[in-house]
C-alpha cells in the first residue's frame, strides 16, 4: 500500500499492481512511471495550498512511500508542476529491499 501526502497531510492511498522493469521483477533498473487517479477529494484548504505553491514555487511536492510486495519499501518525492509537461532532472525515488 502506498500513501501520497502533501507536507505531511495523506492525500491518497492506494495499491500497486505487480509489475516488472525490462523484464526482470527486480534489479538496479532505472524506471519512470507515472501515476495517476480517477477521483479524487481534496479539502478546498488543502486544494488552496497546492495551487498557491504551483504558482509561487513552480511546482507543489508531494511524498510517496510505502511497500511494494517483491521489490521493497518505496520512498519518493513526486513533483507536480505548474506546466505539466515539465519533468524533473534526476531520480527522485529509492527502494529500500
Amino acid at each position: 500500500m502506498l500513501e501520497v501526502s502533501y507536507h505531511g497531510m495523506a492525500v491518497a492511498m492506494g495499491r500497486v499492481p505487480r509489475f516488472c522493469v525490462h523484464g526482470k521483477r527486480a534489479g538496479g533498473e532505472r524506471a519512470d512511471g507515472v501515476a495517476s487517479a480517477e477521483a479524487t477529494s481534496v479539502r478546498e484548504e488543502l486544494r488552496g495550498l497546492i495551487r498557491s505553491e504551483r504558482q509561487i514555487v513552480g511546482a507543489a511536492e508531494f511524498s510517496v512511500e510505502g511497500e511494494i510486495k517483491g521489490f521493497g519499501y518505496l520512498r519518493c518525492m513526486a513533483l507536480w508542476f505548474r506546466d505539466d509537461k515539465r519533468r524533473s532532472p534526476i531520480p527522485l525515488c529509492q527502494v529500500e529491499a
